[in-house]
């Protein structure tokens, strides 16, 4: 994840994906075992904010840096905002602006300054995920969910004095086996 997170430093967007089967640890993976920022426990998610945010500010080449995250959860072909604006439910739709850039319509950047307020809007928004018990465990999340970092950071004027944008996503999959064979019966 770290090479992934320094290119997007760099300009360049990133994915990271958790793919497999329910129970194989991909949430746990990407988000840790809790949301608090205890090293032991903390997922890929939280050690990539923590390594942008030292990354900044021990960077004598940026002027000023802005960051914003997004909370994305697809579920059965829906789209979902779980850090939206208001409290209020908005459809979501899939949109492409005139550059060919895909985008999601109506769908929150918000602004963080640091790991801390990434840590509150992310057990914000993993508490308003979809999950179901299967046989494989008591809670398992059941849809797509995307946290992205998006990133513009303008150079010093000796260092060019231009802006680098980019994007940082980490995509929890859901389980990849068929459902009707893990439901809990009883």
């Amino acid at each position: 994840a770290g090479s992934v997170c320094k290119s997007a430093l760099n300009g360049f967007n990133g994915s990271i994906i958790a793919y497999g089967q329910t129970g194989s640890g991909k949430t746990c993976s990407l988000l840790g075992l809790e949301v608090e920022p205890d090293i032991k426990s903390i997922g890929i998610v939280q050690r990539a904010a923590s390594f942008l945010f030292a990354a900044i500010d021990h960077s004598p080449d940026i002027d000023e840096a802005e960051i914003r995250v997004s909370f994305l959860e697809v579920y059965k072909e829906t789209l979902r905002d779980l850090c939206p604006k208001t409290s209020e439910y908005a459809p979501l739709k899939i949109r492409k602006q005139t550059n060919g850039e895909t985008y999601v319509e109506g769908l929150n950047r918000s602004q963080v300054g640091s790991l801390k307020e990434v840590l509150k809007l992310l057990n914000r928004a993993n508490g308003k995920r979809t999950t179901i018990a299967t046989k494989k465990g008591k809670s398992s999340s059941r849809s797509n969910y995307i946290v992205t970092f998006y990133l513009s950071l303008r150079k010093t004027v000796e260092a060019g004095g231009y802006t680098i944008n980019s994007k940082l996503s980490f995509c929890d999959l859901g389980g990849s086996e068929k459902m009707k064979e893990m439901i809990k019966v009883g």
